[in-house]
C-alpha cells in the first residue's frame, strides 16, 4: 500500500510518495535509470543509487520526492530503493536490447469495436493499450487475458502496448491476482463528457473521492455516453 504525503503544493502535486512498487523500464549502461509505477507514474532513479542488481525488468520498492524543473514542471526522483526481483517474465528482444517486454496477465477495461482497440489493466504495471494489429475477437470488459507487453512510454497514463494477446476467459482467480484494484463503486455523477468519432471520455464526481477521468464502457449499449448529472455505478 502506497502512502502519499498530505502536504500539497499549490498545483496539487504531492511532495513525496512512499512504498511505491514499480519496474525499471529504462536502463542505460551509464547514468540515471527510469522506473515506472502504476500509482505514481515515471520517476528518475539517480546514478548515485544505482546497484549491480538493477537491470531492465527488475521490480523495486521505493520512495520518491518531488523535484521542480526549470520549466515549472514537477518530476519524481527516487530517494530509497529495494530489490523485489523479477515479478514477471522478461521476454528477450534481440533486435533491440533496450526495449522492455514482459509476459503477464491483465483484465480488459474497455473495448472499441469500431477502432479495433482495447485498454487493459494490471495492478502492478497499470494501463495497457491494445493496438488494432493485436486486437482479437472475444475481448470484453472484465475478461482476463494473457499478454506480452512492451514499454513505449508514449503516454504516461498508458505507457504499455500489447504485442501479443490471448483471451484467458472469465477467471476469478486471475482477476483477483492481477486486477484487485478494480472495484465497483456507487454514487458517481457525470459532470460532462466529450464525444469523439468512435468513443468518448468524461469526468465524474463523487462526494467523498472528488473528481475522476473516465473512458466509458457500457456492456449493454456500447459507447453510448450517459447524460450529465446521471448517477452511475
Amino acid at each position: 500500500m502506497s502512502h502519499v504525503d498530505d502536504k500539497k503544493t499549490s498545483d496539487k502535486f504531492p511532495e513525496m510518495a512512499n512504498n511505491q512498487i514499480g519496474v525499471i523500464v529504462v536502463c542505460p549502461r551509464d547514468g540515471d535509470l527510469t522506473v515506472y509505477s502504476a500509482q505514481s507514474g515515471i520517476a528518475r532513479l539517480p546514478v548515485s543509487l544505482r546497484k549491480s542488481w538493477m537491470s531492465l525488468g527488475t521490480f523495486v520498492n521505493y520512495d520518491v520526492i518531488r523535484q521542480d524543473t526549470t520549466d515549472s514542471r514537477a518530476v519524481w526522483v527516487v530517494r530509497r530503493v529495494d530489490n523485489l526481483g523479477l515479478l514477471y517474465e522478461v521476454i528477450d528482444y534481440p533486435m533491440d536490447s533496450s526495449k522492455l517486454l514482459l509476459s503477464l496477465h491483465a483484465v480488459v477495461n474497455r473495448v472499441s469495436l469500431e477502432a479495433r482497440n482495447a485498454w487493459l489493466w494490471n495492478d502492478i504495471i497499470g494501463r495497457i493499450f491494445v493496438p488494432a494489429q493485436q486486437f482479437i475477437h472475444g475481448l470484453r470488459a472484465m475478461t482476463c487475458v494473457k499478454i506480452v507487453v512492451v514499454w513505449t512510454g508514449a503516454f504516461e497514463d498508458v505507457p504499455w502496448s500489447a504485442t501479443h494477446v490471448e483471451v484467458h476467459g472469465d477467471d476469478a482467480e486471475v482477476r483477483v491476482q492481477n486486477a484487485s484494484l478494480l472495484r465497483t463503486d456507487d454514487n458517481w455523477t457525470v459532470s460532462n463528457y466529450t464525444p469523439n468519432q468512435s468513443s468518448f471520455h468524461a469526468f465524474m464526481r463523487h462526494p467523498s473521492y472528488g473528481c475522476a477521468f473516465i473512458a466509458w464502457t457500457d456492456l449493454t449499449e456500447g459507447d453510448t455516453p450517459p447524460r450529465p448529472d446521471t448517477k452511475c455505478r
